[in-house]
């Protein structure tokens, strides 16, 4: 999609993996309020969320009124919510209150993408918004996270036999034989501390609209790994700490481009109250129009700009 082969790319986001490829493409990721968008239930429980990736927000814009429909296959689809998120697209940002977390309790955000996502801030400053800068730490969640992640793909994986086990990237193995000694009191405790978590961004959204962090907080590495350094970074949810705390909380959020680092893409990531799309989406169209970072092939956009 990013190399103009289609125009618009559908995803799923259990900790990111709508937002992680497009903050380092360039593109445009928006993952959905859980539910909003019909899913499988499945054992990764509330984290994976259908959604979709574009060139324009406009698009995005356009697929999330399609596919935002109760299926009676998803025992946890949400009721019919017929919004026009295109007619809103343009009604900008003004008056809205933005909190700005500058790295979410993780620290080591390259200086690069600091700056780039400094620049995104202050074009929804000027476009009218209250930024605040608030002082966040999600960095307890870290536990919780990987609880459930590795319990997920425990259950989702547990037919496998043997010589199929084999046949897994040797992380993915890791990850299954680490989940053997998880117990069920873990396991609860995680979905507690998530539980928590998203009854507390419930309650920070009653004073501010939007909150806004950088999508990544490095640049985009080499294709292939899982990680660009096992010391630093000892699992993926090391080094994308800003995605996965806003699938335990089930909330929408966005990527836009909004600079470059290293002369690679940027994200600015725009998180809204649940069901709150047409927020996050006008936000990101307010980056979009005022930040350019070029695309290697030119925009062919489902929707007329």
């Amino acid at each position: 999609m990013a190399a103009g082969v289609v125009p618009l790319a559908t995803g799923g986001d259990g900790g990111g993996s709508i937002r992680i490829p497009a903050g380092f493409t360039g593109t445009y990721g928006l993952k959905p309020t859980y539910g909003l968008v019909p899913n499988t239930p499945h054992s990764l429980g509330w984290l994976g969320v259908y959604g979709g990736l574009s060139r324009t927000v406009a698009d995005s814009a356009a697929f999330l009124r399609l596919s935002a429909a109760p299926d009676w296959r998803d025992a946890f689809a949400a009721p019919t919510r017929d919004v026009d998120y295109l007619a809103s697209l343009e009604e900008g940002v003004e008056g809205l209150r933005i909190a700005y977390s500058p790295d979410l309790g993780f620290p080591g955000v390259h200086s690069e993408v600091a700056a780039a996502v400094e620049q995104g801030v202050e074009v929804l400053g000027r476009a009218g918004a209250t930024i605040t800068k608030v002082a966040l730490d999600f960095s307890p969640l870290r536990g919780a996270m990987d609880v459930i992640w590795r319990a997920g793909f425990a259950g989702a994986l547990h037919h496998l036999s043997g010589p199929e086990l084999q046949t897994l990237e040797p992380d993915l193995l890791e990850l299954l034989i680490s989940a053997r000694d998880l117990t069920a009191s873990q396991l609860q405790r995680a979905q507690d501390a998530a539980r928590a978590h998203c009854q507390a961004m419930q309650r920070f959204h009653q004073e501010f609209d939007l909150l806004v962090t950088p999508t990544l907080p490095i640049p985009a590495f080499k294709a292939g790994l899982n990680t660009p350094d096992k010391t630093r970074f000892p699992r993926w949810y090391d080094w994308t700490p800003f995605t996965w705390p806003f699938n335990l909380s089930r909330q929408p959020g966005a990527s836009v481009p909004c600079g470059l680092a290293e002369d690679l893409p940027v994200g600015l990531q725009i998180v809204g109250p649940l069901y709150r799309e047409d927020l996050v989406l006008r936000a990101s169209r307010c980056v979009e129009k005022a930040i350019d970072i070029g695309k290697p092939c030119p925009r062919t956009p489902l929707v007329a700009r």
